[in-house]
Formats: structure tokens, C-alpha cells, sequence
């Protein structure tokens, strides 16, 4: 397996202000990180980019595709059903964490997301992708 540090890792967030934390934790952790607004857009990215290795982080409560339907998506496409994807979750809302399961993401963080949570929580995908 590649170092784990070679993995590129698409942020899906449309608030401005967790999406430059989860970069700041992402860039402190030494791991490349491309950012997308919606969806729609993180489709796009990774249909263009299916032969890097990625994983996305996606906030779930988005407009238009939210991140358990994106994650539906990426899991029901053959070329990106691979790619990982941690949620960012809402505290106040239990129902997100269910919809984390049933959408079959791979992990999920509560946001705005603790640094060793989501690093914890990354570190541990590549693993068992390692070990897979």
C-alpha cells in the first residue's frame, strides 16, 4: 500500500467556516485535501479524478445532494464505490449517525470536528483498506 500520505482527500462542505477547519486539521495531519461546495460538484471531482486515490469527507446536511446521498452515489458507482467517506455529523441531531449506516459511510465525525477524532478516524480507514 501506498503511505497513507498519499491520499488526496475531497472536503464536501458548504459552510465556509468548518470546511477551513477540517483543511487546517487535514494540512496539520501532512495529508493533501481539495475542498468542493455541494455535492453535485464532489461527483464531478471524483468521476474526473477515479484513479487517484481519495477519500472524502462529507458534511451531511447539505442543499440540493445531501452527504448520505452522496455517499449512496459514490457506494452505487463501480468506479468510486472504493473511496471512503467519513460524515461530519451534527450532535443535536442522533438521526444523522443512523443515516451514516444506512447510507454505508464508512465513518463519521461530529462537527465543528475535534483534530484527533477526525485523524484518529483517517487513519484508521487506510488502515483497514491496508489490511483488505
Amino acid at each position: 500500500m501506498k503511505d497513507e500520505k498519499d491520499f488526496e482527500i475531497l472536503v464536501v462542505e458548504d459552510n465556509q467556516i468548518i470546511a477551513t477547519e477540517v483543511d487546517r486539521i487535514l494540512k496539520k495531519g501532512g495529508y493533501r485535501s481539495s475542498s468542493v461546495r455541494k455535492g453535485k460538484e464532489a461527483i464531478d471531482y471524483l468521476n474526473r479524478n477515479k484513479n487517484k486515490s481519495m477519500i472524502v469527507i462529507s458534511d451531511i446536511d447539505m442543499p440540493e445532494i445531501d452527504g448520505s446521498q452522496l455517499c449512496q452515489q459514490i457506494k452505487a458507482n463501480s468506479d468510486l464505490e472504493e473511496i471512503p467517506v467519513i460524515l461530519l455529523v451534527s450532535l443535536s441531531s442522533p438521526d444523522d449517525i443512523i443515516k451514516c449506516f444506512q447510507c454505508g459511510a464508512d465513518s463519521f465525525v461530529h462537527k465543528p470536528p475535534d483534530e484527533q477524532a477526525l485523524l484518529s478516524r483517517i487513519h484508521s480507514i487506510l488502515k483497514n483498506n491496508e489490511i483488505r
